[in-house]
């Protein structure tokens, strides 16, 4: 099934190697709790030995990742198990962690609309795992631009797609949760340009407005987290930033007047911090990263 990017690999490497050739999709998916244990314990051991991989090794790895977490039971089980195949990437190379994080956001929003209501919960836990880990991982890689760029453009195609046949409980959970998961515990730390771009896929949301419910939590959650944050550290910088596209937002003639009265709200607090008025900006283009659009 999957192939070593490295030349030359260790005798356990190749144990394992043999095991994916042999059908791991099947020991992922097995009906044993400790055949699929095993099993996972060994790909993400092998997952964290490689230096790269084929990106359609990637969405194989998960397709059997996902139909193991499908077979889970037991909260804490299901819990630890969304953890383990989240947190893993910390212990991955660079070139291994982003296409199989893409990976994992590529399956589980593909396959969003056929998960029964019974194990919706398990999956809104695996999603939030995966940004916590992703949060982190980001972190670790000291918000680095062009990183957050790459990170951006996988959420802005996965969870926060603004196609409008995409799964809209994603957008919602995503516009709920982001702040909270992913930048949060170093927002501090986050560079205005990166800061810029891991949230312009949210901010999309507002301007191409796929339906109603994501643009109210995206200005009413989302947003609103991300003012109460900045007041919170008093940060000047995301302050003046912050406050220019609310008024934009709120400047476009297709804001509903609820959703505007609360942008211009976000913006005068604002306002009060960065001692700037925001009516110099001339298009929303000139504050939010248009490549999400």
């Amino acid at each position: 099934m999957v192939q070593s990017g490295n030349s030359s690999t260790s005798s356990s490497d190749v144990g394992i190697e043999e095991m994916l050739k042999k059908g791991f999709g099947k020991q992922l998916a097995s009906p044993s709790p400790k055949v699929r244990n095993l099993s996972v314990q060994a790909l993400v051991q092998w997952l964290q030995s490689q230096d790269e991989m084929p990106q359609l090794e990637y969405l194989r790895v998960w397709k059997g990742l996902y139909f193991c977490f499908w077979m889970s039971d037991k909260r804490h089980v299901q819990h630890d198990l969304a953890e383990q195949l989240s947190q893993c990437i910390l212990s991955m190379k660079v070139d291994v962690a982003k296409p199989y994080f893409a990976a994992a956001l590529h399956t589980v929003q593909g396959a969003w609309a056929s998960i029964d209501y019974l194990r919706l919960d398990k999956y809104y836990d695996l999603v939030r795992c995966l940004l916590r880990a992703g949060g982190k991982w980001l972190h670790e890689q000291d918000y680095d631009l062009s990183i957050c760029q790459w990170f951006s453009t996988t959420m802005a195609h996965t969870f926060l797609s603004c196609n409008p046949h995409s799964t809209a409980g994603l957008r919602l959970q995503m516009c709920e949760c982001f702040i909270e998961e992913c930048l949060s515990d170093n927002f501090d730390q986050i560079g205005a340009e990166s800061f810029k771009a891991l949230i312009s896929p949210v901010i999309a949301i507002v301007v191409v407005r796929p339906d109603q419910g994501s643009v109210s939590r995206a200005v009413g959650t989302f947003i609103k987290g991300l003012v109460d944050k900045v007041l919170e550290l008093d940060d000047k910088v995301k302050a003046q930033f912050l406050g220019r596209l609310c008024f934009c937002l709120g400047a476009q003639r297709i804001a509903k007047q609820t959703a505007r009265e609360q942008l211009y709200s976000f913006h005068s607090k604002l306002k009060k911090l960065s001692k700037e008025s925001g009516t110099e900006i001339a298009a929303l283009t000139d504050v939010i990263d248009t490549t999400v659009l």
